[in-house]
């Protein structure tokens, strides 16, 4: 149990179940408060509801993920070529208990073509050379004011001037297309300030960090692409990250979770359906 803020080294499953003292707030709980209801973020928070589905098979962006900021230490290659069979399943089952990522032998050699794709991406930017110089998956942990805050980078350099998010899609890693998409809708840049915010209360006064989403497909070619806000983008995210943190302090202190709220709410023709009305009344 971490009683105390600071930089810690801890399994990532210890990490999903909330190690702090206190139920404590991650940037996923955060955008839940923010995007859905308090009542949302109670129900799949590990130390409240504690109902929260993750998905039972990991794919090839798992693998990716674990060997490009790890290493395949962690990965497990079983010889099969489904999960059908009660020896592919055994086998499954024990890599989990050993802490690690079950995989199917077969798509070993397409996991190893993603991350030769993200390792070229990265060497033909101003990156190159950046995962020589930090660590991948240290667990954050700070308070604001009596709210314990909990987040873990996918990778921080050691004098803090980049911390690097890697995202797998199976849509489209194309910039304008990913921003308005899956960014904005799974509140990649609400993370991002949350990160920050948990990177400026855990550390001294260090060089300004650069905040970047390194996005890859997860079909060839493996495309990638760097994402990052803009200062206006950065600033309202911020403020979005400010609220999240006093409405859980709200909650927690009130021991109390709403979900949406009770009024009732009308919903408003559109310009184009006011001008469809008009046309077939014109008919």
């Amino acid at each position: 149990m971490i009683t105390a803020p600071g930089i810690y080294d801890i399994p990532f499953s210890q990490y999903l179940a909330d190690p702090c003292e206190q139920p404590s707030l991650s940037s996923s709980i955060a955008y839940r408060l923010i995007s859905a209801s308090p009542l949302h973020a109670w129900q799949e928070h590990p130390r409240l509801g504690g109902v929260h589905e993750e998905s039972k098979e990991a794919d090839i962006g798992s693998a990716a993920h674990e060997i490009l900021l790890g290493g395949e230490d962690r990965i497990a290659w079983i010889d099969h070529d489904s999960w059908r069979t009660n020896d592919s399943k055994e086998q499954r089952e024990a890599a989990r208990a050993n802490n690690r990522i079950p995989m199917l032998a077969f798509k070993q050699p397409e996991v190893h073509a993603m991350v030769e794709q993200a390792n070229a991406f990265i060497a033909g930017t101003s990156l190159n050379g950046v995962f020589d110089r930090g660590q991948s998956e240290r667990t954050l942990v700070w308070k604001e004011g009596d709210v314990w805050c909990r987040a873990r980078p996918d990778f921080l350099t050691t004098n803090h001037d980049i911390m690097l998010h890697y995202k797998t899609t199976e849509a489209s890693a194309r910039p304008s297309k990913f921003i308005r998409g899956v960014f904005a809708s799974m509140g990649y840049g609400f993370t991002l300030m949350f990160y920050a915010r948990g990177l400026a209360a855990t550390f001294e006064p260090s060089p300004p960090t650069q905040h970047l989403v390194l996005v890859q497909e997860q079909k060839a070619p493996y495309a990638c692409s760097l994402i990052a806000l803009t200062p206006a983008m950065a600033e309202i995210e911020a403020a979005r990250v400010r609220v999240a943190i006093a409405m859980w302090r709200r909650c927690l202190t009130e021991d109390s979770w709403p979900g949406y709220d009770s009024r009732i709410h009308y919903a408003d023709p559109t310009p184009w359906q006011l001008a469809e009305a008009e046309e077939l009344a014109s008919e």
